[in-house]
């Protein structure tokens, strides 16, 4: 997704009025699918401002302090830019409409596959390299976005520190609901399941964040899941192939064996074990929360929440997304 720089003022120098999206406007439409396939609504919707949860512990409040100054040095600017851009904003909308559709196309997949353990006997081949291409693309919007607004520096260089510090409590108390509204109850009932996880990858990997940042690690999961779906393409033309060997009356001569025999090598080549498939569950999950947090902050999603859950609140939900989504790269690596 290439993203424009957002413009804060107009020709006469009077800045404009920030894009919101906090009253309730109906229905977010979704682009119909080209195949007739019903779209799910994005129902435009106002939740109540974030309880008051009593004071905060010093521990509490000295991690506020450092989430606020991270905002403050790194985000502030590119967000605030972007709030007052309404081309940007609106095209924002759009981009994470029509990811939100495809990540919901997956998530159903994934969950049959899950239920079923051996994605290969529920689906053909190209309908899991269209799943596959679905959340690709999900990742590369992300991580535009991510970059484009400075939450990806900001997770470049603190992503350890945030993922290992963070606790459930920090998260902003609409997270949840949100979740919800966009028709994600599986995530929003496990946010708390998610930080321990995560924490302990963000340990475990510490010295591999020092060579590999966060924004490059997006960059090649998006390049590895992009080769899985070419990859599945190429298995949809094999199992094709093979089919017409196998149903070939004529004669069974060792060449047609040994055909058959070479294509059945490169389908096991393929195919991926049941754990690869589980972080793809978990990069999906990442994806969808990522990127409903940072469209929240620029002001694209129909929630009235706090400023803190708008600003530097966003850097939680984001490092829960994106560090489940390093989770799943682990799964993919079978580390």
């Amino acid at each position: 997704m290439q993203l424009s720089g957002p413009n804060s003022e107009n020709g006469e120098g009077t800045p404009r009025s920030p894009v919101t999206r906090s009253a309730p406007r109906g229905v977010l439409k979704r682009d119909p699918d080209p195949n007739g396939t019903p779209q799910r609504p994005v129902t435009r919707s106002v939740l109540k401002r974030d309880p008051d949860p009593g004071p905060p512990s010093p521990r509490d409040r000295r991690f506020e302090a450092y989430l606020q100054d991270l905002y403050a040095r790194g985000i502030a600017a590119g967000v605030h830019k972007a709030r007052y851009d309404r081309p940007f904003v609106e095209r924002l909308e759009r981009e994470f409409v029509l990811a939100l559709d495809g990540l919901a196309k997956a998530r159903d997949t994934l969950r049959l596959i899950d239920l079923k353990g051996d994605p290969y006997e529920t689906f053909k081949a190209r309908a899991i390299a269209s799943m596959l291409g679905d959340i690709a693309s999900g990742v590369r919007k992300q991580s535009d976005m991510l970059e484009h607004l400075g939450f990806g520096r900001v997770l470049d260089s603190d992503f350890s520190k945030i993922a290992t510090q963070m606790r459930p409590e920090h998260l902003p108390a609409a997270e949840a609901e949100i979740l919800r509204t966009l028709g994600f109850p599986e995530i929003a009932d496990n946010l708390p399941g998610l930080f321990d996880p995560v924490s302990q990858h963000a340990s475990a990997s510490a010295v591999r964040r020092q060579e590999v940042p966060i924004t490059e690690e997006l960059v090649r999961l998006a390049e590895l899941l992009e080769e899985a779906r070419k990859a599945h393409l190429r298995l949809a033309e094999i199992d094709a192939k093979v089919a017409v060997l196998t149903l070939n009356n004529g004669s069974e001569g060792p060449e047609r064996q040994e055909s058959i025999e070479n294509l059945e090598r490169e389908q096991a080549e393929i195919k991926k074990p049941r754990r690869w498939w589980k972080g793809v569950g978990k990069v999906a999950q990442g994806v969808v929360m990522s990127l409903a947090d940072v469209a929240l902050a620029v002001g694209a999603l129909p929630f009235e929440v706090s400023e803190e859950t708008r600003s530097w609140g966003c850097i939680v939900s984001v490092t829960v997304g994106v560090g489940t989504m390093m989770d799943g790269i682990g799964d993919l690596r079978a580390e």
